[in-house]
């Protein structure tokens, strides 16, 4: 759990994978940790990855530190269903705030109607399933690339409790 809480709180972009009627997709987002099985991210919705959230809600991530040695490497990988959070003013409001984007002042009215209210830009919520990390166990025995299940639910209340939320 530590090592899954770890790499969530101190990275700030995942790869995202979504796939559509011409395949699977990887795209880099930004993104903010609300809730206890949540990530949240703000994109355009006629993007790729946007239009495969629409059509099915399907979407699997990793988070990791690409700047670390291959031996000193730690990710996470998950599963979700995704969806976008649409005109939902105080989802948008909590994402604007803990992303950040409000420099750590409440979000105005202005910041959230923006949102709200753009056709294009859509908050959009990860209701993360199952999440795994290294086996690093296994990585060190063998050099095989092998994963291990955590409750997700029990990591993101260790980075609320962190953050003090």
């Amino acid at each position: 759990m530590d090592r899954a809480r770890e790499v969530i709180g101190s990275n700030k972009y995942m790869t995202l994978a979504t796939t559509d009627d011409e395949g699977p997709w990887a795209a880099g987002i930004a993104f903010t940790v609300i809730g206890l099985r949540e990530l949240y991210f703000i994109s355009q919705r006629s993007s790729r990855h946007g239009r495969a959230i629409a059509a099915n809600g399907l979407a699997a991530g990793a988070i990791f530190n690409s700047t670390v040695a291959p031996d000193d490497v730690e990710s996470v990988q998950f599963s979700a269903v995704c969806r976008d959070v649409g005109d939902d003013a105080e989802q948008i409001r909590r994402v604007l705030e803990l992303s950040g984007t409000c420099a750590g002042e409440p979000a105005s009215e202005e910041e959230v109607r923006r949102i709200e209210n753009d056709p294009e830009k859509g908050v959009f919520i990860l209701q993360i399933q199952d999440m795994y990390v290294l086996d690093q166990v296994a990585w060190a025995e063998s050099q095989i690339d092998a994963r291990e299940q955590v409750d997700p639910g029990l990591v993101f209340a260790g980075i609320w409790r962190e953050n003090g939320e």
